[in-house]
């Protein structure tokens, strides 16, 4: 107990290597992240720089304009299409909710939607105004789409198109500051290999969108 026994020195070697190796595999994995990361950002930029915004909004309507309606697909991309609404609730937990916009702008910055005066997403609405409506074309390989705004309610008012709510019912202004999507349908992607989702951003006072790379 008095004494300390030293390992000679090619024990005390073999001795360390047979621990894990903690450091060096998190260097090996902060290697593999960091060389694949340049060539991921490449293929990413090489297909958004050649797309240009409206035709990226093209492919996004082209998105919407997928998804049924009891079985049935409505030509025009600002028809009859459902979407998730999503909103928070008062504990901070996203609540979903299936409905169809009545009215959206050409370029997607915004969407009217309808509910009745009573229902809880009005609530959580007044609560915090940040919403997200959601489509999913399910054909083939699939797509998706998601865009964001803030919410305001009208109960009297009327949309872009001069169409006013009816009795009971409340219209929700969506001003759209972000949309996200990818499908494989109609080449929506912002990489080369369908990994990366395209995403369009724009200020809320001004109209016109730009792509995030």
């Amino acid at each position: 107990f008095g004494s300390s026994t030293k390992l000679p020195r090619d024990r005390h070697h073999q001795h360390q290597h047979s621990m894990p190796n903690v450091h060096h595999s998190g260097a090996l994995l902060l290697v593999l992240v960091t060389a694949s990361g340049p060539s991921g950002n490449s293929s990413r930029k090489s297909t958004m720089g050649s797309l240009r915004v409206p035709d990226l909004l093209q492919k996004c309507r082209q998105t919407i304009g997928a998804v049924p309606y009891h079985d049935r697909i409505d030509p025009a991309w600002n028809g009859v299409h459902p979407a998730s609404l999503v909103t928070l609730d008062a504990s901070g937990f996203p609540s979903a909710r299936t409905i169809v916009p009545r009215e959206i702008a050409e370029d997607l910055s915004y969407f009217r939607l309808q509910t009745r005066a009573e229902t809880l997403k009005l609530e959580e609405i007044v609560n915090n105004p940040r919403v997200s409506l959601a489509y999913q074309d399910q054909r083939g390989r699939q797509g998706w789409l998601t865009v964001k705004g803030m919410a305001t309610l009208d109960s009297a008012g009327r949309g872009r198109s001069g169409r006013s709510a009816g009795p009971d019912q409340v219209n929700i202004h969506v001003e759209v500051t972000e949309i996200r999507g990818m499908s494989y349908l109609v080449d929506l992607m912002g990489d080369k290999d369908g990994w990366v989702p395209i995403t369009l951003v724009r200020d809320s006072d001004k109209r016109d969108w730009q792509s995030v790379l």
